[in-house]
C-alpha cells in the first residue's frame, strides 16, 4: 500500500541543495591564501576566526576586499563546523565555487556522446590523489571519479599536489565508486579496471567513445567488487624486476596513450 504521508522535498529545496553541491570547501593558511591570490578562482565566502594573528586578519581582509568576496569573522568553533577538521583548518575556510565539480547524475545528465575519465578505488594518500588530478588536467582527461567512501577527502595537501589544477578539472563525486560504475555501465561506458593478471596491455588496447580507467591504491589493486563489475582488465607492462609502478605515475600513462 502506497504511503500517502510521505513528503516529497520542495523545489525551493532541492534548487538549495543542488546550489551547494557547487561549492568546494578548503581549509588552512597557505589552501585558502594561494585561492584568494588566484583571480582564476570563484570564491563564495571565507570564513575566519576572530581568535587569529592580526596581521593574517589584515592580510585575508585586503584580498577579500579587493575582490569583493563576503568575510565572516566568527568563533574557531564556527569555522572548525565549516571545515570539519579542526586539527587542520588553523581557523580559516573558504568556500569555493566549482563549476566542475559534479555529482554522478550532474555529469551524466549533458549525456556525453564520448569520454575519458580515471575512477579512483581506495586511494587514500593526498599527495596521490591530487597528482592523478595533475595528470588527467595535462592529458586532457574529460574527469576525475572520486568516491566519497574508500578515497581520501579533498584536503590541503591535495589541493597542493595537485598544483592548482584541481580548480580546472572535472570532479566527480558519488557515495561509493560502485554507484558511480553502475550509471556508467547503463550508459554504455568500458569500465576498465588496471590488474596486474590481465592479459590486455595498455599499450595494446582498442579505445572506446567512453571509457572509465579504474586505479587502485598501490598495496592492494582494484578491489573485487570493481573487478567483477568492469568489462575489462588491463596492465601496464614493465621491465628490469619493476613489479608495480606509483598509481599516480599509471595514471599519466593513461592519460597521455
Amino acid at each position: 500500500m502506497t504511503n500517502h504521508n510521505i513528503k516529497k522535498d520542495s523545489d525551493a529545496y532541492l534548487q538549495k541543495k543542488n546550489y551547494y553541491k557547487q561549492f568546494l570547501t578548503i581549509y588552512g593558511k597557505n589552501a585558502v591564501l594561494d585561492a584568494l591570490e588566484d583571480k582564476t578562482i570563484e570564491i563564495a565566502k571565507v570564513h575566519i576566526a576572530e581568535s587569529r594573528n592580526k596581521k593574517l586578519l589584515q592580510k585575508i581582509m585586503r584580498l577579500t576586499d579587493k575582490r569583493s568576496i563576503e568575510l565572516n569573522i566568527t568563533t574557531k568553533e564556527q569555522v572548525s563546523r565549516i571545515s570539519k577538521n579542526s586539527k587542520q583548518d588553523q581557523g580559516l575556510v573558504a568556500d569555493i565555487k566549482m563549476n566542475k565539480y559534479l555529482q554522478t547524475e550532474d555529469f551524466f545528465s549533458t549525456r556525453p556522446k564520448c569520454y575519458k575519465l580515471l575512477a579512483l578505488d581506495g586511494i587514500t594518500t593526498p599527495a596521490n590523489v591530487g597528482m592523478i588530478i595533475r595528470s588527467a588536467a595535462a592529458g586532457g582527461i574529460d574527469g576525475v571519479v572520486i568516491p566519497e567512501q574508500g578515497c581520501c577527502k579533498i584536503n590541503p595537501m591535495v589541493i597542493k599536489s595537485s598544483v592548482g589544477t584541481i580548480f580546472k578539472t572535472t570532479i566527480i563525486r558519488s557515495n561509493k565508486l560502485s554507484d558511480f560504475m553502475r550509471v556508467a555501465l547503463e550508459d554504455g561506458a568500458n569500465i576498465v579496471a588496471m590488474d596486474l593478471k590481465a592479459k590486455t596491455s595498455l599499450f595494446d588496447y582498442q579505445k572506446t567513445q567512453k571509457e572509465v580507467f579504474v586505479l587502485g591504491a598501490e598495496s592492494v589493486g582494484v578491489s573485487e567488487e570493481v573487478k567483477q563489475m568492469a568489462t575489462q582488465g588491463i596492465y601496464i607492462p614493465m621491465s628490469s624486476g619493476v613489479e608495480s609502478l606509483n598509481v599516480a605515475m599509471a595514471a599519466t600513462l593513461i592519460a597521455f596513450n
